[in-house]
């Protein structure tokens, strides 16, 4: 008789443990789709800087002070994400959302490299394009001017002014002194 009076006392208290077990759990029952959401999200930032950071190299940026932070930035990542592996087994709920927070933010300051290589990608592109363009018609014009045996000479300095402003602009741009 005492066996199942004492049996009957700790009923409530298994109960209430079931409870809050099930509650932990169900609050994990999304945690698959968010990580695999973060693996889609960290395989498109990986993906789009290393391209970003070759182009560069291709257009012989200096790129040593990217390649470090990127390879930083990729080396939290696999921690954290590892974390909130960890965190997903031990099914704590508090930790796994700490940590998938924190994995977001590292994710969100890692966007900024990815930002930054296609910002100087596309300042290249804007001043070889258009300025060779400009430079191009600013060529013709000359020749035009020269063939009618007209005075071409402001034409011709306005053209250096922008070959040299050009050049300048790329060679700041390769050292990556890029002003906001």
């Amino acid at each position: 008789c005492e066996d199942v009076f004492a049996a009957g006392e700790e009923i409530p208290e298994l109960l209430e443990q079931l409870r809050t077990s099930t509650e932990r759990v169900s609050r994990l029952r999304f945690a698959p789709r968010v990580l695999s959401s973060f693996d889609r999200e960290v395989k498109r930032f990986l993906d789009r800087t290393r391209t970003g950071i070759r182009r560069l190299d291709r257009a012989k940026f200096t790129t040593t002070g990217f390649q470090a932070r990127f390879t930083e930035a990729e080396q939290q990542l696999k921690d954290c994400r590892a974390s909130a592996t960890a965190a997903l087994a031990a099914i704590d709920p508090e930790l796994f959302e700490d940590t998938m927070r924190s994995c977001f933010e590292i994710l969100s300051e890692g966007r900024e490299i990815e930002e930054l290589t296609g910002a100087l990608a596309n300042a290249r592109a804007f001043l070889t394009g258009r300025m060779t363009a400009t430079l191009q018609k600013a060529t013709r014009i000359i020749r035009d001017l020269e063939r009618q045996k007209k005075d071409a000479s402001e034409v011709k300095q306005f053209a250096d002014a922008l070959r040299s402003q050009r050049d300048d602009a790329l060679a700041g741009i390769r050292a990556g002194q890029l002003q906001r």
